[in-house]
């Protein structure tokens, strides 16, 4: 249930900031560069939670899970 929750908010996230760093980027005026900020923040913040709410996994994809 968790690590579906987690998928889900991972998706969520990943959408979200794609959605903002298309729109910064095809965005005419100055405030281009604040979408994709956020876009970028979103992003890793619900890679965050995703990490998180999904168990034994660990936050960098290059690191070796503890084993309990």
């Amino acid at each position: 249930m968790l690590a579906r929750l987690g998928l889900v908010i991972h998706w969520i996230g990943f959408f979200m900031g794609a959605f903002f760093s298309v729109g910064g980027v095809f965005d005419t005026s100055d405030s281009g560069e604040m979408y994709v900020r956020m876009g970028v923040f979103v992003f890793l913040l619900c890679y965050v939670i995703r990490v998180t709410l999904s168990g034994d996994k660990v936050l960098f994809p290059w690191m070796k899970p503890k084993k309990k």
